[in-house]
């Protein structure tokens, strides 16, 4: 007969403890590959860079656009502002030249620097009466005219210097009836300096003098409408 081995007892103690740390090992291992992964999945993502920019472009195409609309708008407004019931075309002579005649606010009569010594005004509706004041001297008549061969009735002014213009519009019954009373609109400035604030026909209320410019100071520049 054989004889059963015995294993010493150490030996036994031995392999348990062995399989014990070896699973252990395998533990460890496995919660910590669990964590890298969910470490992985918790972390965020590095940006896109390409849906990024994709993203500012549709900022920026939505924001042109509004701009765009925006434009739009203030140019369909601006075509539907009505046109001033009444043109004004004037001129002036300075330093003995007649300079050519300006509608409305599409410029300025006058050369800067040079004084302004008579003014010639015309309306298209309605009628428009104005006189000038001479450095030295007082305000001449009112005419009524528009014509530079007319000396008596077809502009301002007596050849010296201007240093204050009042003008006065009367408004037809038809633009009255349909926009209301108009008045002319306008303006000077002393040579080679800023205009003077516009006035209205010879009001002089709410600070209006009643004329434009400034007595004692000559001018270069005249604007109505």
């Amino acid at each position: 007969m054989k004889r059963k081995i015995r294993w010493p007892t150490m030996t036994r103690v031995s392999m348990i403890a062995m399989t014990i740390v070896a699973m252990i090992v395998v533990m460890v291992k496995t919660d910590t590959s669990a964590i890298r992964i969910a470490s992985a999945a918790d972390s965020p993502k590095p940006p896109d860079e390409g849906k990024q920019a994709a993203a500012a472009k549709g900022v920026t195409a939505a924001a042109k656009a509004a701009a765009a609309a925006k434009v739009g708008e203030g140019v369909k407004q601006a075509a539907e502002v009505v046109k001033p019931p009444v043109n004004f075309y004037y001129s002036v002579r300075a330093g003995g030249t007649v300079y050519p005649e300006v509608h409305n606010l599409a410029g300025f009569a006058g050369v800067q620097g040079k004084s302004i010594t008579n003014v010639a005004i015309r309306v298209d509706k309605g009628t428009v009466q104005y006189h000038v004041h001479v450095m030295g001297g007082g305000w001449l008549p009112y005419v009524t005219g528009c014509n530079w061969k007319d000396g008596k009735n077809g502009y301002a002014g007596n050849g010296k210097v201007i240093d204050a213009i009042q003008v006065i519009y009367t408004t037809p019954a038809d633009i009255l009836k349909a926009h209301g009373v108009q008045k002319a609109q306008y303006r000077v400035s002393p040579v080679k300096g800023n205009y003077w604030p516009w006035q209205y026909n010879n009001e002089k209320s709410s600070g209006q003098d009643g004329y434009a410019g400034t007595i004692g100071h000559p001018m270069d520049r005249f604007q109505i409408q």
